[in-house]
């Protein structure tokens, strides 16, 4: 027998006996618990397959990923988020924590350069750079003499910049002017210097200021790619708003681009898409996307049946996001799925770690792939889902270019938990939901907190997504939310930046399927995407009127500005209706009368009345979508 097939036998039977052990394993814990648990308690308890193939693929000398002594956890202790969470366990400090740059004395010119799209291909003559050049106290360079006592002058606070090849020196863009203190400058840039190739070039960015010497530079990188001529798709990510966006090849064979918002669920594999009629029933509810579960292996589909589900998801016109939770830390694994699927038209982007700051993975672990698959197709974008309140975020960060995140509210105890019986604090315990309160504020706290850690990071924004909660009735959760309670959590993602929502999981319970597939149908409308993916959205306060009180604390308004129309989302928290009279200041003139998209059936109440949006009480956990004309 050749040598070659002495080595394919062996590594069968090894696999076979290390995925025997794990299967077994793992029952004979949850026995031995006797524990129901979902796939994110599983997660948290067991040495999962994901771990045995490490280890597998070490022995084999596979592409896998090291682990780095750099947590601190004492040695057999489990941990989640960096945190003991048995009982047997003591606490500790599990660092990790990113914390405000030191402040400086004066402001700094926080100077950020970025293409506003993370591609362009190769029939696109011209592209543009995003220039933020805001002023910060931690983030930054000091900046010469643009600023009088501290605060920037109104006569002369701006500054000219160059943009040129960072190799060669040749001239991209010869001059442009930014004023100092403004952000989300759209620069227009010629992109026939740039011949198409699958490798980014780096372009350097030099600016100067008409008073004094200092010159100040930073980098940046932009793709040009060759047009595709396999029939796979391409997938933009718009650097300045955060959306996506797409060529309609699925429905009408369009390459005319079109903005995507994604709403949809992870969906189990095995028990639920494996089926082509559930498929088809999904697909009837109206969400855009689809997000298969793997149950885990270094096969995470069974590949006949998943090469059917791809042209099912082909006909009906759904986007793949394509999960390599189990592999992604195994780079052999990773280019085998990449390579095989980068192809395929229906595929919208890449999902690589699964919490892996709560597992505590390797901080490599998140780059490594990233860096891998943004080699082998630059042609769509890659994300993760983060769940710790504050672990690590920019080592994990820095592997994706979507970020999701997962705070699960519901009906928990967000200070003791109840399947491990020990308290949960910044330094001990795993309630379910990572420093958090157990209610809707949770949602809104933890996507600005990423929002600022980002901008701690100095190195540009980054894409947020929404991973609602859409299960419970074991583990940390004793019961599903509401459908009234999973439109505020959505609305609140959606409000603070989302650019996509994804919940947890699906088959869901009848009324949150109903519910989320009528909302799925409102912002993922032409009109609704276009103001959530073509406009930052700007927070608002709204309070009680003359003898109602104030309902600001309880009251979360946002209103993207498209053109001379206005979206606004209204989400009460409060979880008894409000009695009295509300108000909302409204950053523009409203021209005409209020276009009702959420809920679709029946009145809101909302008018306007001297430039604000009014009206009579609050339902409890109310949710109002508008759209007004403004000048």
């Amino acid at each position: 027998m050749p040598a070659s097939l002495n080595g394919y036998l062996l590594f069968g039977c090894v696999l076979a006996v290390l995925s025997l052990f794990v299967v077994c394993y793992d029952d004979f814990v949850l026995d031995l618990l006797d524990l129901d648990l979902d796939l994110h308690s599983k997660m948290r308890i067991l040495p999962t397959a994901q771990s045995a193939l490490v280890l597998l693929g070490a022995w084999m000398g596979w592409g896998v990923v090291e682990v780095e002594g750099q947590f601190s956890a004492p040695p057999g202790v489990d941990t989640w988020c960096g945190k003991a969470y048995r009982a047997t366990n003591a606490s500790f400090d599990p660092g990790g924590r990113m914390e405000a740059p030191k402040k400086s004395d004066k402001p700094l010119l926080n100077l950020q350069v970025y293409p506003r799209m993370n591609i362009y291909l190769e029939d696109e003559a011209t592209g543009s750079l995003i220039v933020d050049a805001g002023l910060s106290w931690t983030t930054g360079v000091k900046y010469c003499d643009q600023l009088k006592d501290g605060v920037v002058g109104s006569d002369n606070a701006k500054f000219t910049f160059e943009v040129s090849m960072a190799d060669t020196g040749a001239k991209i863009l010869e001059k442009a002017e930014v004023a100092v203190n403004s952000t989300g400058n759209e620069i227009p840039m010629s992109l026939s210097a740039l011949p198409a190739r699958m490798e980014p070039y780096t372009l350097l960015i030099k600016t100067s200021s008409p008073h004094c010497s200092q010159t100040i530079s930073t980098k940046t990188q932009v793709y040009r790619l060759p047009k595709r001529t396999d029939g796979g798709s391409v997938t933009k990510l718009d650097n300045l708003y955060g959306g996506l966006l797409v060529q309609e090849k699925l429905k009408n064979g369009s390459t005319t681009w079109k903005s995507i918002f994604p709403y949809s669920f992870y969906t189990d594999w095995g028990n639920y898409l494996i089926d082509p009629a559930n498929l088809t029933a999904f697909a009837n509810l109206g969400y855009n996307i689809i997000h298969p579960t793997p149950g885990g292996g270094p096969i995470p589909f069974e590949p006949a049946k998943f090469e059917a589900f791809l042209d099912k998801i082909d006909e009906l016109g759904l986007w793949l996001m394509y999960d390599m939770r189990w592999t992604f830390k195994n780079l052999t694994l990773v280019r085998s799925q990449i390579e095989h699927l980068k192809a395929r038209k229906s595929v919208l982007l890449w999902y690589t770690g699964d919490e892996p700051d709560g597992v505590s993975d390797p901080f490599n672990s998140t780059t490594l792939s990233y860096d891998l698959i943004k080699k082998l197709d630059p042609y769509h974008p890659t994300s993760l889902v983060l769940n710790c309140d504050n672990y690590f975020y920019a080592e994990y960060a820095k592997g994706a270019d979507i970020i999701l995140t997962d705070p699960y509210p519901i009906a928990q105890n967000a200070t003791f938990s109840t399947l491990w019986n020990t308290p949960c604090n910044s330094t001990y315990g795993d309630c379910g939901c990572d420093g958090c309160n157990g209610n809707f504020r949770d949602v809104s706290t933890r996507m600005d907190r990423l929002k600022q850690y980002q901008a701690w990071t100095g190195s540009g924004p980054k894409t947020l997504w929404g991973v609602p909660q859409a299960f419970g009735g074991s583990e940390y959760w004793a019961r599903p939310p509401t459908r009234m309670e999973e439109v505020v959590m959505a609305m609140l993602f959606v409000n603070h930046g989302a650019k996509g929502v994804v919940a947890w999981n699906f088959p869901t319970t009848e009324e949150l399927k109903i519910v989320t597939a009528g909302l799925a149908k409102v912002l993922s409308a032409a009109d609704v995407t276009g103001f959530l993916l073509g406009a930052r959205p700007v927070g608002l306060l709204g309070e009680g009127m003359a003898g109602g009180g104030k309902v600001s604390e309880d009251l979360d308004v946002a209103t993207w500005k498209v053109g001379g129309k206005m979206l606004a989302s209204i989400v009460y928290v409060g979880l008894e209706g409000y009695v009295g009279g509300v108000g909302v200041k409204l950053p523009a003139k409203v021209k005409s009368g209020i276009r009702q998209v959420w809920p679709v059936e029946g009145s809101t109440g909302w008018v306007v009345k001297d430039g604000s949006l009014v009206k009579s009480g609050l339902g409890a956990m109310e949710v109002s979508i508008l759209v007004l004309d403004v000048e």
